[in-house]
């Protein structure tokens, strides 16, 4: 699995730059954003839990770090990040970009959200797909 996985670091591309309202931020820049790509529920069968996904765009992201969710004109602290691997489950105490954190989800994420440690942007709408018709 090792020589897979270096071999797929050389010729993977790095994190790339993403649109926003505001403009372009780089993964370079220094102030944390990232955004919501996926809501999932039930997860651990013994609780009622959902998790956001976060993909980190730009800066590092902490663990207990304040965001600014623009959608809902507050801040949120990021108390309990994970990194998820199959069942397993691990804190995450920081991310860069291109990493996905985990954040449990009390009904404050939907799909698409933008967090960020600076001015309030809104990363460029996720494409949304129609369901395929059903053949029966």
């Amino acid at each position: 699995m090792e020589p897979f996985i270096a071999a797929l670091l050389d010729v993977a591309p790095p994190p790339r730059a993403r649109s926003t309202d505001r403009g372009p931020i780089e993964a370079t820049s220094e102030a944390f954003s990232g955004f919501v790509f996926k809501i999932q529920a039930n997860m651990d069968p013994q609780h009622r839990d959902r998790m956001a996904f976060l993909r980190v765009c730009s800066g590092r992201f902490e663990k207990d770090m304040l965001v600014y969710h623009p959608r809902l004109q507050r801040k949120i602290r990021m108390a309990r990040p994970h990194r998820l691997f199959a069942q397993d489950r691990q804190t995450v105490t920081q991310a860069f970009p291109g990493d996905v954190v985990g954040l449990v989800n009390p009904g404050f994420f939907a799909i698409g959200d933008t967090l960020v440690s600076h001015m309030p942007l809104q990363f460029d709408p996720i494409p949304r797909f129609a369901p395929a018709p059903s053949e029966i």
